[in-house]
C-alpha cells in the first residue's frame, strides 16, 4: 500500500481568504459592541435624568407644591440627590450636578425652574444635559425614552411644546456630533 504524503500546507489564497473572513467577522463584533456600549450610555442617561426628575419632584413636594429655588445646590442641600453626585457650590453654578461614576455621555446636568434660563415655557422644572461626545441619534434615543414624561424639550435654543412635536420631529436621526451644531445642550421641561 502507497501512503500519500502531502507537505504543501496553506497556499497564499487561501491565508488570503481566511484573513478575510476573520477581518469580516472582527469587524462585525467591533460594530455590535459599540452599539451595545452606546446604548448603555443612553440607558444610563435617561436613568439619571428620572433620578434628578423624582428629586425635583420631591422637592417640590417638600415646599409646599413649589419649584421656587430649585437648583441641583438646593437638591444637595436637602439630601434628595442620589449619593454620589457632585454639585458646585459656587453661586454661578449651583444648577449643575454630575454623577461621580458616569457611565453616561452626559458631562453635566442642569436642574432648575425655566426662568432660570430666560425660556417662556409651561414647565415645572428643567433638566438639562450637556456632552461633547452625544450625536443626534443619542439625544433622540434619549428623547424618545423620556417622551412621555417631558412637556417641552429646547433643542438648539428654539423650544417645541410635546406632544404637538415628537422628538423624532425635532431631533434629526443622523451621527453627527451635536457638539459640532448650534448647540451641545439638551433641555427638557417637565
Amino acid at each position: 500500500m502507497k501512503i500519500l504524503q502531502n507537505n504543501k500546507g496553506f497556499t497564499l489564497i487561501e491565508l488570503i481568504i481566511a484573513m478575510i473572513i476573520i477581518s469580516i467577522i472582527t469587524a462585525g463584533n467591533i460594530y455590535i459592541y459599540g452599539g451595545f456600549i452606546s446604548s448603555a450610555q443612553v440607558s444610563s442617561t435617561v436613568s439619571n435624568i428620572n433620578k434628578l426628575s423624582k428629586a425635583c419632584v420631591t422637592y417640590s413636594s417638600d415646599n409646599g407644591g413649589s419649584f421656587n429655588g430649585l437648583t441641583a445646590y438646593m437638591l444637595q442641600q436637602d439630601s434628595l440627590l442620589p449619593n454620589g453626585w457632585l454639585v458646585s457650590s459656587e453661586e454661578n453654578n449651583q444648577n449643575n450636578a454630575n454623577p461621580l461614576n458616569n457611565k453616561g455621555i452626559v458631562a453635566d446636568y442642569w436642574i432648575g425652574e425655566p426662568k432660570d434660563w430666560g425660556i417662556n415655557i409651561n414647565a415645572n422644572y428643567i433638566i438639562g444635559i450637556m456632552s461633547l461626545s452625544m450625536t443626534d441619534r443619542q439625544a433622540l434615543q434619549i428623547c424618545n425614552a423620556l417622551e412621555n414624561q417631558i412637556s417641552y424639550i429646547i433643542w438648539r435654543d428654539t423650544p417645541y411644546s410635546l406632544p404637538g412635536s415628537t422628538c423624532a420631529g425635532v431631533i434629526p436621526n443622523n451621527n453627527t456630533l451635536i457638539s459640532n451644531s448650534s448647540g451641545s445642550a439638551i433641555l427638557f421641561g417637565f
